[in-house]
């Protein structure tokens, strides 16, 4: 039988408990506040289930939190930033539209300094995939860099 490597549990805690979590340092969960209420963290197996243990035999788990498990379950920081990033597109859109319509001679430079705000903010600016012609030249660069030893702060020989 095939185990998911990262489960999903839904977590009741305070505030104060779910910080000390989100930097790795081992918390008390009594039953009651595990599979109830509003957070989202994702949990290795093991994990997952010491924490149905806990619940079922209606006692307390002490968790801690692995990096890869608090990186796995995301922040409300990362819905913060993804929100204004969202809205950000949305203000330069409605702008770029609003002027362009005003002045119709004006919309290529509305366009270059909306350009310009992508390229400082990274709003809207498309992230090079696997396989694409933009990354195969950056690994170029990447390797020629290894070869040469002038690739990190130090050189290897």
């Amino acid at each position: 039988m095939k185990h998911q490597m990262y489960h999903d549990i839904h977590i009741s805690a305070p505030a104060h408990k779910l910080k000390k979590l989100a930097k790795g340092h081992s918390v008390q969960f009594a039953h009651h506040e595990v599979e109830h209420g509003p957070h989202h963290i994702k949990v290795h197996h093991e994990t997952h289930k010491k924490l149905q243990a806990a619940r079922r035999n209606k006692k307390g788990a002490r968790v801690a939190l692995t990096e890869h498990e608090i990186m796995h379950s995301g922040s409300l920081w990362d819905a913060i930033k993804s929100g204004a990033k969202w809205l950000g597109s949305q203000a330069l859109n409605g702008i770029e539209a609003g002027a362009s319509a005003a002045v119709p001679e004006l919309a290529p430079v509305f366009s270059s300094i909306r350009g310009g705000v992508k390229n400082l903010t990274g709003l809207g600016v498309k992230q090079s995939t696997k396989g694409s012609a933009a990354m195969k030249e950056r690994m170029a660069k990447v390797r020629a860099a290894k070869k040469t030893h002038k690739a990190g702060s130090f050189a290897l020989y």
